[in-house]
């Protein structure tokens, strides 16, 4: 049986999630991700002294399997420019594409803020995106920065078509 089938709530957050992604729609993806996050996460889960980013980014790995009627190909950690960006997913019509920059931070307040603002920085100084900027057919390239802190997650949005945009502090 098929998990989000018997799941209404993740189904329609992850559905969500996956359309703002690939929309522009920051907030929302902020909106849903803070949802999941709450609903699904408990603080244990990281823990321990691995990696937390990498946990972070299995979690987002997971939550777009629910993503397929929106996505056409998915790459987690893979090289692209100058380094390795967290994921990058093309939409189905492919003239979307979405890179995500995921951090994580163990200070609250600012710091998550600050974290955030730097991810989509990375995007371009890394030039995660110039593959797809002026390539045929593709639209639109949205870089996230998200950075997680705990159960919070506040997010930095760049359109490549537009200049960057903050999101509302976490709760």
């Amino acid at each position: 049986m098929d998990f989000f089938e018997i799941n209404p709530v993740m189904k329609n957050n992850t559905g969500e999630l996956i359309k703002g992604l690939f929309e522009g729609n920051a907030e929302a993806v902020e909106s849903k991700l803070d949802a999941l996050l709450m609903k699904y996460v408990s603080i244990r889960d990281f823990a321990a002294n691995e990696s937390k980013e990498n946990y972070y980014r299995g979690f987002m790995n997971g939550l777009q399997v629910n993503g397929i009627s929106y996505m056409e190909e998915h790459k987690s950690d893979t090289e692209a420019g100058d380094g390795c960006a967290d994921i990058i997913a093309s939409s189905k019509n492919d003239d979307t594409i979405v890179i995500m920059e995921l951090k994580q931070t163990a200070r609250p307040f600012g710091t998550k803020v600050s974290v955030a603002v730097n991810a989509p920085e990375q995007v371009l100084e890394k030039r995660y995106a110039d593959e797809f900027v002026n390539a045929p057919g593709i639209k639109n390239v949205y870089a996230y920065g998200i950075c997680f802190y705990k159960k919070t997650v506040p997010l930095r949005f760049r359109n490549s078509n537009s200049r960057s945009t903050e999101r509302k502090l976490p709760k």
